[in-house]
């Protein structure tokens, strides 16, 4: 400051004085009241402790409450200390306190005192100044915070002097976390070598802390937990484990893996260890000596989670494409969410040419043309140029995006989407083209367009309507109903086809269309009075009809958003029309009815040696352990009883190591024996109840009882005879007696390929139960979706195909569960060809879905080969096989998953599909019924 505008050295000093007054104050009252608060923190956490006995979880965080509130109270004392730093408001202060200044301060601080008058009024004020005194001004009164302070030191220190424990046991308790009585230690088990006090309280479990570390490839967060209820964590994940006790010896044991070491310290135990899969969890052990009997347990409950892979999803093309030529950009655009990270990802394809029997297949991937990250999930476009693939009329090309994530513990996982199709029509597949890409903007007037293509039309032209003039726009929808109307009459021609009686103007020239003209008066579907046999028939073709008179009459009035309804009404009704024909590529074919009564028993069984049927391992019956858990509910009383806590402890370590146990049962009964312990019995009987219901396994379909089966010749002619006299005696069932349910063959559906290329298989096999056993059969089986729950209803699920078999999550998840639940899927080639893709992909889907080891080669002396007829070479030799075709091999051996000692799915390239799928009547011209074989592997899948 300039000399004119200072107060002077008087009021300089004066309020240099009162800030060294109030930051003095500040400080002391600062440092007081955190004595104060330091002593009565300490003083409330001995008493909880000497009431209800901290444990060692908890005095670790608050011993450290005291120190915390004594840094709050002296960081609000230094932020009122900071408050007078700047001079003008000490200036303000002293004329607040002595008002008799009337702000000679700050003005002498801040005013213009140049001149004969400035001098004057700083000498004024300097004269002013010097009669203020700071310590009127700023009193140092701390009475009432050292009062407070003195009284808290005083109680604590008589609290520290009374304790029972005394000072060392506090020290012991609160500085090194013991329990303050004698512990021991020793090799191999934490306190291991201890000498018992006879006077000492028995030895007892203080506190559990566990660390969990998750992977480094998750970028989680430590977490910390006191091993309460079930512990989440992902294999790969660091566990330390710290174990509080009093006294004893303890004992350790990874469920599931084998002995845990834990590094004795003093009053504690520290165990280290990198989780796997196989690890339940940890079984803790105290005894009073290394020979002495267990005097207390805890169980911790590990739930090692699996890392599911990236959820991959295709979201265009939206559904499958059938294109008019191999031309245009398709785009693709997909997205991959991991929970951890998505790793690198790309799309794959496969292109596949040919039919029936002939197929050549190549397949690669393409990267995306951009990738964007939008948060946890990336995003991948790619424009497809259709002629750059090389596809060609009829060929097909599958795609789908494949991503893996970054796991390098028990990965990497592969995720995959939806598989799209993609194919260009051949000259009889324009009627189904689905897509305007691809289309010739020039088309020649034939063919016909089919009705799909007329509404893809009709939306192109409503959504160009604002680029077109009135009169571009309505001659356009002209054309668009000039094609209507030429699809309209061929409905016309098929509809009302002429019967095959001679007809004098059969010849005649038909008249021309005219499309101004209303269609013909036809009643509308339901009115068969006065009926036309020909109106009957062709309900759908009627209201088709119609439909497309109204669309036509729409468009030409340049009405082109109103025709799009009955449209679509009409494409509705020429869809019901095909699927009731099965004319569509993935329709059942149409197959003559098979009368089973009369095939049953007819089959020749000489040569059947059927083996001893015993099934796989049965499902886990956990009905013992409910009864302890029963057994222990009723002895819950309304007291702590540490016996029962321990038995209960004993049950939870029993259920964690048991196969037949459960996880989540265990960490409940561990529950409820702290419960005991802390005698409340109500808590304790709901997680008892917990229990039980983890123990109640869910009602299972997929699996069914034995069946009855013709076990030799004088067994099969009785079911010959039956079928021959169906009404004699020995043929009625019992009154009462159960009825079996009728086996049904189900074949398998599936997104991708062409899952119905064998549709006569199901009846075929069907024809062969009913001849050579007494298996009550359904002779036209059922069609069930891969991804449908409704697969776990059937036992047996046939699965073959020529394209590759690319199954997406909901089906991949779907099939896992049926086979773990103990049902049986056949999956046969029909391409008969190691190198073929369906082939290619069954090995790629199964490794993903079960584990790269999981398929195995089959050996020739499986009981599959001796279920009923004995193969003893193995699986028979195919036809196909013979002849040639696919890869000219002869497969020696077939390939099976195992689960619980039976076989869970089954995969031939032997080609099956095409050895059974004839008529079954056709049998009889056979030497040798070639479908013998399939009644081995239907009966193993039932009976096993």
């Amino acid at each position: 400051m300039t000399p004119s505008r200072i107060g002077g050295d008087a009021v300089h000093a004066l309020l240099r004085a009162v800030q060294r007054r109030w930051r003095g104050r500040a400080w002391l009252q600062g440092a007081l009241a955190a004595l104060a608060l330091a002593a009565a923190a300490a003083l409330l956490l001995l008493g909880l402790d000497a009431l209800v006995g901290l444990e060692t979880g908890a005095r670790a965080v608050l011993r450290w409450l005291p120190a915390l509130l004594a840094g709050v109270a002296l960081a609000l004392g230094a932020r009122t200390a900071r408050r007078l730093g700047d001079t003008r408001r000490a200036a303000l202060l002293v004329e607040e306190r002595d008002p008799a200044l009337e702000h000679l301060l700050t003005t002498a601080l801040e005013g213009d005192l140049s001149g004969p008058t400035g001098a004057a009024f700083r000498r004024r004020a300097e004269v002013r100044a010097r009669a203020v005194s700071p310590a009127r001004v700023v009193p140092v009164d701390s009475g009432r915070p050292a009062g407070w302070a003195a009284t808290g030191l005083v109680a604590l220190g008589l609290a520290l002097a009374l304790h029972p424990v005394g000072l060392e046991g506090l020290r012991a308790r609160w500085v090194h976390l013991e329990d303050g009585r004698a512990a021991g230690a020793g090799p191999g088990a934490a306190g291991a070598g201890a000498v018992a006090d006879p006077t000492a309280p028995p030895p007892a479990f203080t506190g559990l802390a566990l660390e969990v570390t998750p992977p480094a490839y998750t970028g989680l967060p430590v977490r910390r937990s006191d091993a309460s209820g079930v512990v989440p964590v992902l294999p790969g994940s660091v566990l330390t484990l710290r174990v509080e006790r009093g006294g004893g010896v303890v004992e350790a044991d990874r469920v599931g893996v084998g002995p845990l070491r834990l590094e004795s310290g003093a009053g504690a135990a520290v165990a280290r260890w990198t989780v796997g899969p196989a690890d339940r969890g940890v079984d803790l052990r105290l005894r009073p000596a290394p020979d002495g009997d267990v005097v207390d347990r805890r169980v911790i409950a590990l739930s090692v989670l699996e890392d599911r892979p990236p959820e991959v999803t295709l979201e265009r093309p939206a559904a499958d494409l059938v294109l008019a030529q191999a031309s245009g950009t398709v785009r693709i655009a997909a997205r991959a969410t991991d929970d951890y990270g998505t790793g690198p990802w790309e799309l794959h394809w496969v292109r596949s040419s040919g039919s029936g029997e002939s197929f050549s297949f190549e397949e690669g991937t393409w990267a995306w043309d951009a990738v964007e990250r939008r948060g946890d999930t990336l995003v991948g476009v790619l424009d497809l140029d259709v002629a750059g693939t090389g596809l060609g009329p009829g060929d097909v090309l599958h795609v789908r995006a494949e991503a893996r994530d970054r796991n390098d513990v028990t990965g990497p996982a592969l995720g995959v989407s939806a598989t799209r199709l993609i194919r260009v029509a051949d000259e009889d597949g324009l009627a189904e083209v689905t897509t305007l890409i691809g289309f010739p903007i020039e088309r020649e007037r034939d063919p016909v367009l089919s009705q799909r293509m007329i509404i893809l039309l009709t939306e192109e032209l409503i959504a160009a309507r604002d680029t077109l003039t009135d009169e571009r726009f309505a001659a356009q929808a002209a054309q668009i109903a000039d094609e209507q109307d030429r699809l309209r009459e061929r409905v016309e021609e098929v509809m009302f086809v002429r019967e095959a009686a001679p007809d004098e103007h059969a010849d005649d020239e038909p008249e021309p269309a005219d499309p101004t003209r209303p269609p013909p008066a036809l009643e509308p579907p339901g009115h068969d009075h006065d009926g036309s046999p020909i109106v009957e028939v062709n309900n759908d073709l009627v209201s088709a009809f119609n439909a497309m008179w109204d669309a036509s009459r729409l468009l030409r009035q340049a009405e082109a958003e109103p025709s799009l309804p009955p449209q679509h009404v009409a494409l509705d009704h020429l869809q019901a029309l095909r699927e009731a024909d099965r004319v569509y590529a993935r329709g059942r074919v149409t197959r003559p009815p098979l009368d089973l009564a009369a095939a049953r028993g007819t089959g020749e069984v000489d040569e059947a040696r059927p083996a001893a049927r015993v099934r796989g391992d049965a499902a886990p019956d956990a009905a013992h352990w409910r009864g302890d858990v029963e057994a222990a509910l009723s002895a819950l009383g309304d007291d702590a009883d540490a016996a029962l806590a321990l038995r209960l402890r004993d049950l939870a370590a029993a259920l964690l190591g048991a196969p037949d146990g459960s996880v989540e049962a265990a960490s409940a009964v561990a529950r409820a024996a702290d419960r005991v312990d802390a005698a409340e019995p109500e808590d304790a009987r709901r997680l008892l109840a917990q229990a039980r219901r983890a123990l109640t396994p869910a009602r299972s379909a997929g699996t069914g009882a034995p069946l009855p089966v013709a076990t030799d010749a004088a067994g099969a002619a009785w079911l010959a005879r039956r079928a021959a006299a169906p009404d004699t005696a020995d043929a009625r069932p019992a009154r009462g007696a159960p009825v079996t349910p009728p086996f049904v063959f189900a074949t398998a559906r599936y997104g991708s390929g062409d899952w119905d290329s064998a549709p006569l298989v199901p009846s075929n096999l069907a024809h062969s139960l009913a001849q050579y056993t007494s298996l009550p059969v359904d002779g036209e089986g059922v069609i069930v979706d891969l991804s449908s729950p409704e697969l776990l209803r059937y036992p047996f699920v046939f699965l073959t195909g020529h394209l590759p078999l690319r199954l997406d999550e909901a089906e991949s998840e779907n099939l896992k569960r049926y086979v773990e639940r103990g049902g049986f899927l056949f999956i046969d080639d029909h391409n008969h060809d190691i190198d073929g893709a369906f082939h290619r992909s069954v090995l790629s889907e199964l490794a993903r879905i079960f584990g790269a080891d999981a398929l195995q080669p089959l050996p020739s002396d499986h009981a599959l080969y001796s279920t009923f007829f004995p193969f003893e070479d193995g699986p028979p030799i195919t036809g196909h096989e013979l002849s040639g075709w696919g890869d000219g091999l002869i497969h020696r051996e077939l390939f099976a998953i195992e689960q619980g000692g039976r076989i869970g799915v089954l995969y031939s390239n032997k080609d099956y599909a095409s050895e059974w799928n004839y008529h079954a009547e056709n049998k009889r011209f056979l030497a040798l019924d070639n479908t013998r074989f399939g009644v081995n592997v239907l009966l193993y899948a039932l009976t096993r």
